[in-house]
């Protein structure tokens, strides 16, 4: 039985073929519950998938499970809404199956809440910020960021005042997955509700590679319908109602080029890995050139493999330069380029798959020195390899 005078928090978490999460789920609330005894928790886990239901005999000593099992499939927002319709807390967290939190995630989050509707904290996209120098996170919530793009990643980020949540959300839900939560976010918003900032970094959005949000034209359908529902409805009017209109083909064609050069970058890393432990790999080529030590541009994921293969191979990385470098956290230093050091290296190393010419000439200008072209290494290394069987 709930201590009545604790503050309760509900976590709600649709789950629709993603039961393997549930025990990597319990212990994270667990371990954030057993941070502040003056914290009830439950979790509420909602199925959205009648072929795989979840176990009702599930148990905890540290918070409370509940467990709420569909015979059809609702969509996220109506299994959200189910939940939501069962929580008892004061508190509402909607997480994803696979999101996840610092174990200080509901202490610091109900420190900062105060009178306030939501709280929302600093998060990371797998190992990078959700904010960084394009989508700031002072400006999230400001008329012209919210009507722009979703003003955060993930609804995870946030801690909600139940009965703040908008009715409208609740009542009007979409047929199409994709933007349910930036159609709440929006809501709210138009309804004047508060939302106060958390600095910390409390939260975690993993990219598993079928996450819902991957389907580009299905997410398009479900932007279109959520402005639609919006304006019909007079919410947003007006210039804002232009400036909304316009969201969903610039948040497709933003997916699109993420999604091009997450294709790019994939290449180029297969490519470089493939050909990691012959003669003419990325380090081999390097130490042709007389390189032996260089600073890489991009502290992304074909960044840090790139400083991983070189390491290995003997080549030093001196520091990563990267335009989010005040956001960022390695293991060497990471620069803006403005602020980067003049140390003894022997070349820099641009592992973007985009604007690569105008990068490249910046760096040339302030070091002087040769710089590499990660896609155009990737060509060197296998042009030698091919054999025409004729």
């Amino acid at each position: 039985m709930a201590d009545s005078k604790k503050i309760m928090v509900s976590v709600i978490i649709p789950l629709f073929q993603g039961n393997r999460y549930i025990n990597k789920q319990i212990k994270q609330i667990e371990a954030a519950a057993k941070k502040n005894r003056d914290i009830g928790i439950e979790l509420l886990l909602v199925s959205d998938d009648p072929e795989n239901p979840i176990d009702e005999e599930l148990s905890s000593d540290a918070i409370t499970i509940r467990v709420d099992n569909s015979d059809h499939n609702r969509g996220i927002q109506r299994t959200r809404i189910r939940g939501l319709d069962i929580a008892k807390g004061e508190f509402i967290h909607f997480l994803d199956q696979d999101d996840e939190i610092s174990p200080l995630f509901y202490c610091s989050q109900l420190k900062l809440i105060g009178n306030n509707d939501v709280v929302y904290c600093r998060g990371y996209f797998d190992r990078r910020p959700i904010y960084d120098d394009e989508r700031k996170f002072e400006e999230s919530f400001s008329k012209c960021g919210i009507l722009s793009r979703p003003p955060m990643g993930s609804p995870g980020q946030a801690l909600i005042r139940r009965d703040s949540i908008s009715e409208f959300w609740k009542s009007h839900t979409l047929e199409f997955n994709g933007a349910d939560d930036y159609m709440l976010w929006l809501c709210m918003f138009a309804e004047g509700r508060s939302f106060v900032r958390n600095e910390e970094y409390l939260y975690r959005h993993v990219y598993t590679g079928v996450n819902a949000s991957d389907d580009l034209y299905k997410c398009r359908k479900s932007d279109q319908e959520m402005v639609d529902l919006l304006i019909n409805a007079g919410i947003y009017k007006g210039d804002d109602a232009t400036k909304l209109s316009k969201f969903p083909e610039e948040q497709f064609n933003r997916k699109y080029n993420v999604q091009k050069r997450r294709q790019i970058i994939l290449s180029v890393l297969e490519r470089l890995l493939r050909y990691d432990e012959t003669d003419n790999g990325l380090a081999e080529i390097l130490k042709r050139d007389g390189i032996r030590s260089v600073a890489i541009y991009g502290a992304s994921l074909l960044g840090e493999r790139i400083k991983s293969i070189l390491s290995r191979k003997g080549i030093k990385v001196e520091f990563f330069i990267d335009r989010n470098a005040d956001y960022l956290k390695e293991d060497i230093s990471v620069y803006n380029l403005n602020a980067s050091p003049f140390v003894e290296i022997d070349a820099v190393i641009i592992s973007l798959v985009n604007h690569e010419e105008k990068v490249k000439a910046a760096i040339e200008d302030k070091y002087k020195i040769p710089v590499y072209l990660t896609r155009e290494i990737a060509e060197r290394i296998s042009e030698d390899e091919i054999e025409w069987n004729c």
